[in-house]
């Protein structure tokens, strides 16, 4: 089982900003700022003092570089688990990883270290972004990853089924002699 870490990096990257953008959404339906949860995110580092402030570019920026920090950590955590797995079995993977992310950080790690989340797991929206960050993360790894990209290009060249031919210095074509 090889794992192609940098596809996996990459990998949580575009599951990062994917998943930013379904709960910015999210977050609009609802008739809320899509910027309201970023103290919650900033808090994480910047302690819980800055729960009761308001989303300043300091605190968004903060709760950016939370959401894409652990955003590559799954990305690559996910790849080891991925490894060379077969298209549907790493999708499959995926979403039992975002789903399992899920449980963990709202069941486990919140009520012991970030309280505040704690009222976000009856949320609907929550288990349904964590299982698309893992479908997107895979997606993104399977599709990345070095093998997939050397397989490509072998497909694309026996497609072509270009010939090439092959002439030395003094194999030089000539009219005809008359």
């Amino acid at each position: 089982m090889r794992t192609d870490w940098q596809a996996g990096f990459w990998a949580g990257v575009i599951a990062g900003v994917i998943d930013e953008a379904l709960l910015w959404a999210a977050m609009l339906l609802q008739g809320m700022s899509p910027l309201a949860g970023a103290p919650m995110g900033a808090a994480v580092i910047l302690g819980p003092g800055v729960l009761q402030s308001p989303p300043t570019a300091g605190i968004v920026a903060a709760s950016m570089a939370v959401h894409f920090g652990l955003s590559i950590v799954y990305g690559l955590i996910l790849a080891a688990l991925i490894g060379r797995s077969s298209r549907g079995a790493g999708l499959l993977t995926g979403l039992v990883f975002g789903l399992a992310v899920w449980w963990v950080n709202y069941f486990l790690i919140a009520p012991a270290a970030f309280p505040w989340f704690v009222p976000l797991r009856s949320s609907p929206v929550s288990p349904l972004l964590h299982g698309a960050f893992g479908l997107i993360a895979a997606w993104a790894y399977l599709a990345l990853r070095r093998h997939e990209r050397r397989d490509g290009m072998d497909r694309r060249i026996r497609l072509r089924k270009v010939t090439v031919e092959r002439r030395g210095f003094d194999d030089r074509r000539h009219p005809a002699a008359a």
